[in-house]
């Protein structure tokens, strides 16, 4: 078998490059300490995936922006709501004052009629010799 064929396998196989990496893994480390070179480059690989202040600021702006277009459209939204709630509650109360008026009505005409009744005969015992 051949060198190439050698690591060919090796690095095709997740099993076996993790071995080769483990195993590799303190030569490698001591040579990026030694090498400038090597420092510089990862470190450069490094910086390019870390946040720099401005780029917190502007995630920070962007959270400050979404949580208060958040607010708004809440507001908006409970603002709705109690419009409902408020037109709802007034219809309520439209329909109780109907309704007690129809009540108010009906107790007339009913004590209209009672006293009718009474006085009917009264009337007409008092007319009538």
């Amino acid at each position: 078998m051949s060198v190439e064929a050698v690591i060919e396998t090796l690095l095709s196989t997740p099993e076996y490059l993790k071995k080769l990496a483990k195993a590799l893994a303190p030569e490698v480390t001591l040579e990026i300490a030694t090498s400038p070179e090597l420092r510089e480059a990862v470190v450069k690989r490094i910086a390019e995936n870390a946040a720099t202040k401005k780029d917190i600021e502007e995630l920070r702006k962007e959270i400050r922006e979404a949580e208060e277009r958040t607010r708004r459209e809440l507001k908006t939204y409970i603002d709705l709501r109690v419009k409902h709630l408020e037109e709802r509650i007034n219809a309520v109360e439209k329909r109780i004052d109907d309704l007690y008026g129809m009540l108010k009505a009906t107790l007339i005409a009913i004590v209209l009629t009672l006293l009718s009744t009474i006085l009917a005969p009264l009337l007409l015992k008092a007319i009538a010799p």
